[in-house]
């Protein structure tokens, strides 16, 4: 996660565009209060710690908690995807650091990848975040909300960083059983996100080649 001007806190789910995101906030015009200093490997399995890249809702209570602040005090946006999109991606990213540990349809049961849906990730009892928003309009976002609610720099753009091939679209294929169980797990992801809730394979495959 990333804290601005001890104010704004922004949530980057996995294959949410983290690595773009930090290059955006990486240069001095913004005032950054607390940067994640560690990668989610080094932090395996600790959901409230905040010093990893992908720091939930938890890991800013639990932020909160050691530094005495109050969580309200703080506008906490998420970023989400798409989940069939991210779904591809995450596996693609998964085999190359798992060398092919999952299969494509297997690779559901990851622990991690359950734990970070928008249940897990952005609520916790009595709190949710303030903003969830899909990391193609996160600038925009930005731009007209963020910028005049807390006079902060705009941002000019967002690259694009650490994108697979672009061809895995093709090379695997969802089933019938996988849909399903994204549609249960990732539910509230396609609520907030209002995502399209597609209802086989066939139709989850010609929405990816998209």
């Amino acid at each position: 996660m990333i804290i601005i001007d001890d104010k704004i806190i922004i949530l980057m789910n996995p294959k949410c565009g983290t690595t773009s995101i930090h290059k955006v906030f990486n240069n001095k015009k913004f005032n950054i209060t607390f940067r994640s200093s560690r990668r989610i490997e080094q932090c395996a399995l600790k959901y409230n710690a905040p010093l990893y890249n992908h720091g939930n809702l938890k890991s800013v209570e639990y932020y909160c908690k050691f530094h005495k602040k109050n969580i309200k005090d703080y506008y906490i946006i998420s970023l989400i995807r798409n989940p069939y999109k991210r779904y591809l991606s995450w596996y693609e990213y998964s085999q190359k650091k798992n060398e092919g540990q999952y299969t494509f349809t297997n690779f559901i049961t990851y622990d991690h990848l359950k734990q970070f849906n928008y249940d897990n990730f952005c609520q916790i009892v009595g709190k949710k975040v303030d903003k969830v928003i899909d990391i193609k309009n996160f600038k925009e976002f930005w731009n007209k909300i963020i910028v005049p609610k807390f006079k902060v720099p705009f941002i000019n753009n967002i690259p694009r960083d650490n994108q697979g091939s672009g061809t895995y679209e093709k090379k695997y294929k969802f089933t019938d059983i996988l849909v399903k169980q994204i549609n249960q797990i990732f539910y509230n992801d396609f609520k907030e996100g209002m995502y399209p809730i597609l209802n086989n394979a066939n139709q989850v495959n010609e929405f990816c080649k998209c």
